[in-house]
């Protein structure tokens, strides 16, 4: 950063941006970019040769030709191998019995697949396939050596108790295991250890029974706190039983037990009445379901046919998805009308709910309506002014709209219409829930049951089981997670339902004609589906529903930037009302990727244009940079479709990476400020694009820190979790990370080792970096960097997880550089080290940049790794030293040297018991040790000095009297720096912190703490009188500032992943 005041971005630079454009919102096509699942991999290839030996899961473009390409792709499951390559295989027991020895049919090949579409065109590709669930010739555990346990959570549902005992049935009586545990209480058991001792016996009868054997709650979802106690049980299989939240958790299980490298297999039964689980045909309890709706809905019709104009309403199961509502009607020929939630109705006017009631009962005298529970919704709300509230799963709490419907037909025919009608509503819903299931679920759940147990038997992981086209499959759980089932208006079950009732659709044929004509191939958003709704049929219609637009309005409304919200809804659709603020941030991450996705394709565009050296450096960085723009949105989308606001964590983790998006935009437009002038190829560049990027990101971090202030109950729980468990590490560091970071680089079981000398596998690390990313599995990878200085620059790219770089100590294993911005580079691109890849860890080495002084900008380290720990680690330069860019990092007795602004940037990074030493400047100079780059209030950054020494360089101490040194000045409008329970030299200045140059630029929206500092230079009674500098004197108010909570305020807690003690 240049000395200036210039440099600021926010405030006294012009907003440069290196690509003329013009952006039109309704010329953007809604393109999604894949999300990266960790627990699913796709396969394309030209045969179902699937053998997990033969073929590696690779990732294929698919040929030209297409003779030589049918289309087939595996959506594949994890496997034990994955990441425990030399885990041994025995004979499945099974192989001894008669039935199987006969018949080797009876035994599923790695080769048996089940396609998810039977149905296709003539030329269609064959699409999308998962592996065949059933046993296999070879298991990966030995009957004796495995204890599994199983759990149920969530609502009840017909057919749990038959799910419990089958699997304990299955791994008894087939594969002869004996140790199996009940977790009771579902996810909140693990921590209470509550548990039963199951075996066939103790579970012969309970599938006679309702309700849950094992007992059940909702939320208590703490991943780290399960897997310890999965660890420390010796558990090895976990069984999981549960709906859409509950599978994202057993999703997230499994991602710590891979990480922690665990033999353990996790799998998945999907349970859910409403069947609304994507991918699988029905789930369990759902037959049940419709034939006990049948006695309500029989009762409803002896009710109303009984009396003068009889209206009968059966409420049912559905909150999202109408499944029960749509069967049961078409099981009872007793049923005029059926309300789903897939189909808004409306009251009053031509063709609405009311003139048909009066039609009908004018016919037949009486009528029965099924009413889906989470039908109206949106009416019932604004009608009642109701507060949008969530149970503890994270679930939109449900209005009854039953007895809303009922008072709202009963007024209209009363008063309105003066016709007297006899109103009987029954709600039949907890009933059918605590039932056992009827015979043909009980088949069911006995395939689930067994498929499950073949699967992890088998070593297969992170799947759930379910029929696809009804052959059992195993299927990764974030397939069955991403979306939600809904019934489709447009499919031929809907079409013979109104056949049936003679019901109106509430579609006007415009409606109807824009569900038919969507292509999906150029709309992949499944779930904006679920979110448009028709609109009554004319303006006259006095429907209970606000418009539209006004629904629109209401919700940009709230965000920091309402016009371009507005702008962007508008140009694409006018049917989009969301019910919530989580759907509505879902839109609002969605509409901000696909302008960063235009803005990436512009880039490469313009990219043969660029001529210069300068033009060149800005291209390559901003192409990066809208890449990982680009991969953030797409994790903050991932995380907000799984999250159903649920995980109080997952919505810190989504703050992190939309925090990370927008500072990747304002990195870019950076780098044109400082390189690109306004007479060259650029001079045309246009902020609106980039503008509306920003805009939209910044309206998501604010409603989703507005989701985070609702979930703040979790956050005695998730402090617990990111403080350390007394040894001095993060409950989130695995067992054997904290032995590699504790032990001496000369003992680390490295993968790879660097040696100058030729002794080691490569002579420089990025080589060895190189090889790495070519890894399949991502596992923790270790490069041991033998002593020596590297004359290099080193890159990890964000695809390169879990690295972990080895010195021989900071003193003797040195990467070094002398790039700067006096070379023709931008400030981000002159790092000696760039670090991207989530979870790096650094220690015993020196990162260094030798421009010196007189080159300006010349960065020793930039990182923006997520979860990243720097321990033991020298980082030195002069100007711009560290560039803590983005997301969550932690540097542990580091030493960090420089002069001004040596540790900037927009990360939320921890220094704790680190050195910092200020050097000589140039004359006329002035050494500033931050510059914190927080532009946007809702960011959840900022730079925490605990426990530290703030010192003068040795050759920097004889004359450090005649320069000033500061703690840091403003680099953004929202600055963010603490100092706590340091010890400062003399050299800092008494007024301790320096405006940016000459102005009061972001004195009163800044946050510069200090706390319990010690040294000459620690006194604050000579500080600025900044309205945003305090003197922290509550412990409670430093805390915030911890390695357990980097905020301001209660409202965000992002977890820093530091080894560090709690408390202050």
């Amino acid at each position: 950063m240049d000395f200036s005041p210039t440099h600021s971005l926010s405030k006294t630079s012009p907003s440069f941006y290196p690509f003329s454009l013009s952006l039109k919102p309704n010329a953007l096509k809604l393109l999604r970019v894949q999300p990266n699942f960790a627990s699913q991999s796709r396969i394309f290839l030209r045969k179902p040769s699937l053998s997990r030996q033969k073929n590696p899961v690779i990732r294929a473009t698919s040929s030209s030709n297409p003779a030589q390409n049918d289309g087939f792709v595996l959506e594949d499951v994890p496997h034990l191998t994955d990441f425990l390559p030399d885990l041994q295989s025995y004979p499945n027991p099974l192989q001894k019995r008669q039935a199987y020895v006969m018949f080797k049919k009876n035994f599923v090949t790695p080769e048996d697949v089940v396609a998810q579409n039977i149905v296709i065109q003539k030329d269609s590709p064959r699409g999308v396939h998962f592996r065949r669930a059933g046993p296999q010739e070879k298991v990966y555990f030995k009957s004796d050596e495995v204890r599994a346990c199983i759990v149920t959570c969530g609502g009840l549902c017909p057919g749990i108790n038959t799910v419990i005992r089958e699997i304990v049935c299955g791994l008894n009586y087939m594969y002869g295991v004996e140790d199996i545990l009940g977790i009771e209480e579902g996810y909140r058991g693990f921590y209470s250890k509550n548990t039963l001792k199951l075996s066939p016996k103790v579970v012969n009868d309970i599938h006679k029974r309702g309700g849950t054997f094992l007992r059940t709650s909702r939320g208590g979802h703490d991943t780290q706190k399960i897997v310890d106690n999965i660890q420390d049980r010796e558990i090895n299989q976990v069984y999981i039983i549960g709906g859409d939240g509950t599978q994202k958790g057993a999703a997230r299980i499994y991602e710590e037990v891979k990480k922690r490298g665990l033999q353990v297999a996790v799998a998945g039964i999907p349970k859910t009445i409403d069947n609304d689980i994507a991918v699988i045909d029905k789930s369990f309890g759902f037959d049940t379901a419709v034939e006990e709706a049948q006695r309500a809905i029989n009762a409803a019709h002896v009710e109303v046919e009984s009396v003068e104009n009889g209206v009968g309403i059966v409420k049912l199961m559905g909150r999202y998805s109408g499944f029960i509502a749509m069967y049961a009607t078409l099981a009872s020929r007793d049923v005029d009308c059926c309300l789903i939630p897939e189909s808004s109705f409306y009251l009053e006017g031509k063709g609405g709910l009311f003139d048909f009631i009066e039609e009908r009962l004018k016919e037949n005298g009486h009528l029965v309506i099924v009413l889906a529970e989470g039908a109206g919704q949106e009416y019932v709300a604004a009608d009642v002014h109701a507060a949008n509230e969530k149970d503890a799963s994270g679930n939109r709490l449900l209005l009854d709209v039953g007895p809303w419907l009922s008072q709202k037909i009963k007024d209209h025919f009363t008063q309105d219409r003066k016709m007297a009608v006899n109103m009987k509503y029954i709600d039949p819903t907890y009933m059918i829930r605590a039932i056992p299931s009827i015979a043909s679920d009980n088949i069911y759940c006995t395939l689930l049951a067994h498929s499950a147990v073949h699967g992890a038997m088998a070593g297969y992981t992170g799947f759930t089981v379910g029929p696809v086209n009804s052959k059992h499959a195993y299927i990764p759980i974030a397939r069955v997670t991403e979306k939600t089932n809904t019934v489709q208006l447009t499919d031929r079950m809907w079409a013979r339902l109104l056949a049936s009732t003679n019901q109106p659709s509430f579609l006007t044929s415009n409606d109807l004609t824009q569900e038919i004509t969507v292509d999906k191939e150029t709309f992949p958003l499944d779930f904006f589906f679920h979110f448009l709704r028709p609109q009554p049929p004319s303006s006259s219609s006095r429907a209970t529903s606000p418009a539209s637009s006004s629904s629109i309005d209401f919700w940009c409304n709230q965000t920091p930037h309402p016009d371009p919200c507005k702008q962007y809804f508008v140009s694409r659709t006018q049917r989009f009302r969301p019910k919530d603020d989580s759907e509505f941030t879902r839109l609002l991450v969605q509409l901000a990727m696909d302008q960063a996705q235009f803005m990436h394709k512009q880039a490469h565009e313009y990219g043969p244009k660029c001529v210069t050296k300068n033009q060149k450096c800005v291209f390559t960085d901003c192409l990066k940079l809208y890449d990982n723009t680009i991969f953030h949105l797409n994790q903050t989308l991932q995380t907000l479709n799984n999250n159903n606001e649920s995980s109080f964590s997952l919505l810190l983790d989504a703050q992190t990476w939309l925090s990370a998006a927008l500072t990747n935009i304002e990195t870019c437009r950076s780098g044109a400020a400082e390189l690109i002038s306004g007479g060259e190829v650029f001079s045309a560049a246009d902020d609106e694009a980039s503008d509306g990027v920003r805009k939209m990101i910044s309206n998501v971090l604010a409603v989703n820190h507005g989701m985070i202030l609702r979930t703040q109950g979790e956050i005695e729980s998730e402090n617990a979790r990111l403080e350390g468990n007394g040894d001095g590490f993060p409950m989130w560091f695995p067992r054997h990370e904290r032995r590699l970071l504790r032990s001496n680089s000369g003992i680390v079981k490295a993968n790879i080792v660097v040696a100058k000398d030729g002794s080691g596998h490569f002579t420089t690390v990025q080589a060895a970096i190189d090889a790495a990313a070519k890894r399949r599995v991502k596992t923790r990878f270790v490069i041991r960097v033998k002593r020596g200085i590297y004359e290099e620059n080193i890159e990890v790219d964000k695809n390169n997880v879990n690295l972990m770089i080895v010195g021989d100590g900071m003193r003797v294993t040195i990467i070094t550089s002398s790039k700067s911005t006096q070379d023709g580079l931008t400030t981000y691109s002159s790092a000696t080290a760039g670090i991207d890849g989530p979870r790096f860890i650094a220690r015993d080495i020196t990162f260094r940049n030798t421009a010196g002084p007189q080159k300006g900008q010349a960065v020793a380290l930039r990182s923006a790794s997520d979860l990243s720990v720097f321990y033991r680690c020298g980082i030195e330069g002069y100007q711009d030293t560290l560039m803590a860019h983005a997301q969550r990092q932690f540097y542990r007795n580091c030493k960090i040297s420089g002069t001004v602004d040596f540790i900037f940037g927009n990360a939320a990074v921890v220094l704790q018991n680190c050195l910092i030493l200020a050097r000589k400047p140039l004359d006329g100079q002035a050494n500033m040790i931050t510059a914190q780059g927080r532009g946007d209030p809702f960011q959840n950054s900022g730079i925490s000095i605990i426990n530290s020494q703030i010192r003068a360089d040795p050759e920097f101490r004889p004359v450090a009297r005649k320069f000033q040194t500061y703690l840091g000045r403003p680099w953004q409008q929202y600055a963010r720096v603490v100092v706590m329970k340091t010890y400062i030299e003399s050299l800092v200045s008494p007024l301790g912190w320096s405006p940016w140059g000459n102005s009061n630029f972001a004195q009163d929206t800044l946050y510069f703490g200090e706390y319990e500092n010690t040294g000459p230079g620690s006194s604050t009674k000579g500080r600025v009188s900044w309205p945003g500098f305090h003197v922290i004197t509550s412990p409670k108010e430093a805390e915030q500032f911890t390695v357990g909570s980097l905020l301001a305020g209660r409202t965000w807690l992002p977890s820093t992943g530091v080894p560090f003690t709690s408390g202050i």
